[in-house]
């Protein structure tokens, strides 16, 4: 009888191993993927500001902002376009916004959109100053301090006549903009580079 019982057990723990492997080995691999790219996202969408010190308690609000991985494309239709989180006017003077040549105190309504990992040594945001019938979108370099480095319209609207636009892509080193005039029929497209200043350069035009 003993003898009958001792193989049977030995099957059925062989049975049971063998079970045990079969679900370790048997995991989904797109199930495995997809917990990769989570992970993966979840670090992407980390704001560049949060990784390094802290900033200044005036500053905090930036650290919300997302960060857009690059080549990034960036165009403003004002068809469509309905600035969410506008900035208040002390916010807007500790950016120094007031200071663009655009500006206007009257119908000013600035929205901070999102970061661009450029460098450690200068910070750049891209913010959306719109009006009624017209829209510009910057790519502004800070230093430590928050003091304007360089900014840039990378792209624009205008829905009085629809005859203007401007839209851009941005890449790790360089801004390519394209302007369009209806009016003329004509398309000039225009680099620019990022010096590791923090200075945007004009580089050609075609």
């Amino acid at each position: 009888m003993k003898k009958r019982i001792i193989p049977f057990l030995l099957v059925i723990f062989v049975i049971l191993i063998s079970c045990k492997r079969s679900e370790k080995s048997n995991v989904n691999p797109k199930q495995s993927s997809q917990l990769d790219s989570a992970d993966y996202d979840s670090v992407q969408i980390q704001p560049i500001y949060m990784m390094k010190d802290s900033l200044p308690i005036q500053f905090k609000f930036i650290e919300q902002i997302p960060v857009k991985k690059l080549p990034y494309s960036e165009k403003i239709n004002l068809n469509y376009y309905s600035p969410k989180d506008t900035l208040s006017q002390e916010r807007v003077r500790l950016l120094h916004l007031d200071k663009l040549a655009e500006y206007h105190e009257s119908d000013s309504v600035f929205e901070l959109r999102y970061a661009i990992h450029y460098s450690d040594s200068f910070k750049s945001l891209v913010i959306t100053y719109s009006g009624e019938n017209y829209g510009y979108t910057y790519l502004i370099n800070y230093d430590e301090n928050f003091k304007m480095i360089d900014n840039k319209i990378i792209s624009y609207d205008e829905v009085a006549e629809s005859l203007l636009r401007s839209y851009s892509k941005i890449y790790e080193n360089r801004v390519v903009v394209t302007d369009e005039n209806d009016a003329a029929n004509t398309r000039t497209t225009t680099e620019y580079s990022i010096t590791k200043e923090g200075k945007i350069i004009k580089k050609a035009i075609h």
